[in-house]
C-alpha cells in the first residue's frame, strides 16, 4: 500500500557506523546503498546475481563502456566463479578529460546466503575493490513481492594521489548504477500484473 510505495521513493544511502569506518585507513573507502525492488528475491537474484545477467548490470552503469568475459585456463564456465572484465571512462581533470580503466574482475553467487560477492582490481592493482551485494525479502511485505537489495563496497587505493578521485567517482556512481537496476526487469517481471 501507501507505505510500501513510500519506501520504493526512499533513495538515500544507508549511514556507516561499523566497526569497519573505526579501522578505516587512509586509501579505504567503504560505500553502502540499498535500494527496494518491486519483484520476487529470485526473480531479483536471476536478473543481478547471475552469469547470464552481469554484462546487462555492468553495461547499467554510467561510466561502463565495454564488457568481455575472461576465457582462460580452467575457466569451463560450470565452476561457481565467473571471471570477466569491464572498461570505464573514468572522468578526469575536474571532468575536462576521461580515463579508460581495465577492472578485472571475479565474482561468485552464494544461492544458500543470497549474496554476490565480487572482488576486482584496475589500474595493474593500484585500486582494489570487495564487493558483497545481498538480496533480501523486503520483512514488510508478507507477500514477499519485494526485495531489498543492500551492497557494500570496499574499495582500497594504494595511490594517495588518487584517493580523492577514486571516492568522488566511486560514490557517483555507486549509487546512480543501483538506482537503475529497475531499469532492467521487464514488465513481465511484475508479479502484481
Amino acid at each position: 500500500g501507501r507505505r510500501a510505495s513510500q519506501r520504493l521513493l526512499t533513495k538515500s544511502p544507508i549511514p556507516r557506523t561499523s566497526q569497519r569506518e573505526l579501522l578505516k585507513r587512509p586509501g579505504m573507502i567503504c560505500l553502502e546503498h540499498r535500494v527496494t525492488l518491486p519483484y520476487p528475491r529470485a526473480k531479483v537474484e536471476e536478473v543481478l546475481c547471475s552469469r547470464e545477467g552481469t554484462e546487462r548490470v555492468i553495461r547499467l552503469s554510467p561510466i561502463a563502456v565495454e564488457f568481455a568475459e575472461k576465457k582462460g585456463a580452467g575457466d569451463d564456465h560450470k565452476g561457481s566463479v565467473y571471471k570477466y572484465y569491464f572498461v570505464e571512462a573514468v572522468p578526469v581533470c575536474c571532468g575536462l578529460l576521461t580515463s579508460r580503466v581495465r577492472v578485472d574482475v571475479e565474482q561468485t553467487f552464494d544461492s544458500s546466503q543470497h549474496r554476490l560477492i565480487y572482488h576486482s582490481s584496475a589500474s595493474n592493482g593500484l585500486v582494489k575493490v570487495e564487493k558483497i551485494r545481498r538480496i533480501d525479502e523486503d520483512p514488510d511485505d508478507p507477500e514477499k513481492r519485494q526485495t531489498i537489495v543492500t551492497e557494500t563496497v570496499d574499495i582500497a587505493v594504494s595511490c594517495c594521489c588518487l584517493v580523492g578521485t577514486v571516492r568522488e567517482e566511486a560514490t557517483k556512481s555507486h549509487t546512480a548504477h543501483m538506482e537503475r537496476f529497475h531499469e532492467l526487469f521487464s514488465p513481465q517481471d511484475d508479479p502484481a500484473k
